[in-house]
């Protein structure tokens, strides 16, 4: 008997804690590129930026299928597919913005812990709120906006296609 894990709106938890500890990992690794740049440490960022936005496309495509009676719906009742897809977008940017911030303040409370548990001191070079908020937009920016185009565009011609074989069924 396999275990069900419990879902926030369509997002177990487990990928939840995952993706909020890449979000954390890529912050102290943005943090100590600001403090020294190396472009090996750059390329490190990107290639978990890019896993991230892999996750995330995985998730958002399961996430549009579960939904597609929702979207049927609001079709029927007179929606735009420029309004179906900014509300899948902003609920992108919404659900970035909070794994980003999470991510955030997990890596800023485990620093510590973490040095404490090597026996060395480990220091994040602080940046200020401008450069927090900076490197919030560089996370949430990729991840969730280009991450969410391809999906997004390939489930609104999905509807169109099978919107137009619907409603042209007599019943």
């Amino acid at each position: 008997m396999s275990r069900k894990y419990k879902s926030w709106g369509g997002l177990s938890w487990i990928t939840l804690i995952g993706l909020i500890g890449i979000y954390g990992l890529v912050f102290i690794l943005i943090r100590g590129f600001m403090a020294n740049p190396d472009p090996i440490a750059l390329a490190i960022i990107i290639l978990i930026l890019f896993v991230a936005a892999v996750a995330y496309i995985n998730y958002l495509t399961l996430q549009l299928r579960n939904r597609l009676k929702e979207f049927y719906v609001r079709k029927m009742i007179g929606a735009s597919d420029a309004q179906l897809m900014t509300q899948i977008l902003l609920e992108s940017v919404v659900l970035t913005t909070f794994l980003v911030i999470s991510g955030m303040v997990l890596a800023e409370l485990a620093t510590p812990w973490c040095g404490k548990i090597l026996g060395a001191m480990i220091t994040l070079e602080p940046v200020g709120l401008l450069g927090e908020v900076v490197i919030a937009i560089i996370l949430v920016l990729p991840v969730g906006l280009a991450g969410v185009i391809l999906p997004v565009r390939n489930y609104i011609n999905y509807l169109k296609t099978n919107f137009s074989k619907l409603s042209h069924r007599t019943y």
